[in-house]
């Protein structure tokens, strides 16, 4: 690194440190562009290699004041590395939720090196480390490296209405603008939903729009719901398509409800929610997203079928 601390005595640091961090961010974007064209951008190549190159050139490149301890470089890097993954995702015109699933992994990969820097006085130890992170990252570029895909989510409530009174709610028009749980409170919610009927053969569309910055950058998009099968006591859909902007994460396939007089004259309701996972690694995204989807699953009793009762 002479060269670099030769740059920083002529140049200053400040001025190297804004070249590296414009050339870095230049390097994401490259890589990222990449990952794009070959279709690669839902592998754990994204969410796995390129946070830990990040890492990587942020350590090699940044200059940092020698008086610095340890730690006190490792929440520098935090910083850092937040303007690089901010400034990378306005220049693909990517939004503020991706740079929020991004973050947990980066903080992770980082986290461990610096850890494993601590307990071994700063000796370049990690041979290991970029071995693992490389066998990691493969997770998802063909269908042969990719874990199951496919899942569900399962819940049981009980409310005092009737079947026939549930059918009704569901066959209206619904809103989901609600308090949520924060990790549903960064996706958009329905601005409009066309529905009206629960009638074998129906289709219900939902309309959404998604600012990625807050004001601008805007994705608009729908999802449109069969009306598959509708019994006594059970109610089945399937999702004809889907160009929502939270079917970036995951892809739903549709719905089973099952509807059952109980004791009390109610009902017991069981929501099952079918539905795609598309992004890598799943050892990250799959229990993530499922617990998303669980807390979806209880707001679509909550404030469709059930609506103006708690159950």
């Amino acid at each position: 690194m002479t060269v670099w601390k030769n740059l920083v005595n002529k140049h200053g640091r400040k001025k190297v440190w804004l070249f590296t961090y414009l050339v870095i961010i230049g390097l994401v974007v490259i890589a990222m562009r990449v990952l794009m064209n070959y279709k690669l951008y839902h592998s754990a190549l994204l969410y796995v290699l390129i946070p830990f190159l990040i890492s990587i050139a942020i350590t090699i490149f940044r200059p940092s004041a020698p008086a610095k301890s340890l730690w006190g470089r490792y929440f520098s890097h935090l910083l850092t590395a937040a303007t690089i993954l901010l400034s990378t995702s306005i220049l693909i015109g990517e939004g503020f939720i991706c740079v929020i699933f991004f973050a947990p992994i980066y903080l992770f990969m980082v986290t461990l090196t610096y850890i494993g820097r601590y307990f071994t006085k700063d000796k370049h130890y990690a041979l290991a480390l970029p071995a693992i992170v490389l066998a990691l990252s493969m997770e998802g570029i063909t269908p042969d490296l990719s874990m199951p895909r496919q899942s569900f989510v399962e819940i049981t409530q009980s409310t005092r209405l009737s079947v026939a009174q549930i059918k009704e709610n569901l066959a209206k028009e619904f809103s989901l603008d609600h308090d949520r749980y924060w990790l549903l409170s960064v996706f958009p919610m329905p601005y409009r939903i066309d529905a009206g009927s629960l009638n074998e053969g129906d289709v219900h569309t939902v309309y959404t729009r998604y600012h990625r910055w807050f004001v601008t950058n805007t994705h608009e998009g729908k999802a449109e719901l069969l009306i598959k099968e509708v019994g006594d006591n059970h109610v089945k859909t399937e999702v004809l398509t889907d160009t929502t902007y939270f079917s970036t994460y995951l892809s739903g396939s549709g719905t089973e409800i099952k509807l059952v007089p109980n004791s009390i004259g109610g009902t017991d309701i069981t929501l099952r929610l079918n539905y795609r996972r598309n992004l890598d690694p799943a050892w990250y995204f799959h229990p993530l997203q499922k617990f998303g989807v669980e807390k979806m699953a209880y707001m679509i009793v909550e404030h469709i079928m059930v609506r103006s009762e708690e159950v």
